[in-house]
């Protein structure tokens, strides 16, 4: 409801702004990250542990940030990558980018 409220009238909110959003309040007022200090622990794995302690590998912080784009109609997928896991979207300014929920939501594109 946060994210709602921030985004307000989302129709019209392009992507780009409504994933820049998401990752603000899920990094930045959350603490969301990836678990490189302890990157094999199995809880990095279990979502329950995720949430609970907003953390994990790139799969499970994948899957919480792809949960909560989709109650808020912002189409993703989860891409794999050799050797890593993100974010895919369609951005209007880039065209297919990548999000890497991992790295603190850093935003890649292809070009």
């Amino acid at each position: 409801e946060r994210i709602r409220g921030e985004l307000g009238d989302s129709s019209t909110v392009p992507i780009s702004r409504k994933v820049h959003v998401v990752n603000n309040v899920l990094v930045k007022d959350y603490g969301f990250c990836g678990n490189a200090g302890d990157y094999y622990n199995y809880r990095n794995s279990l979502l329950d542990h995720v949430i609970e302690l907003r953390t994990g590998i790139p799969l499970s912080l994948c899957i919480v940030y792809s949960c909560v784009c989709r109650r808020l109609g912002i189409p993703m997928q989860i891409t794999g990558l050799p050797g890593h896991v993100v974010l895919g979207f369609d951005d209007e300014l880039r065209g297919r980018a990548f999000m890497d929920v991992f790295h603190g939501g850093r935003v890649l594109s292809i070009a």
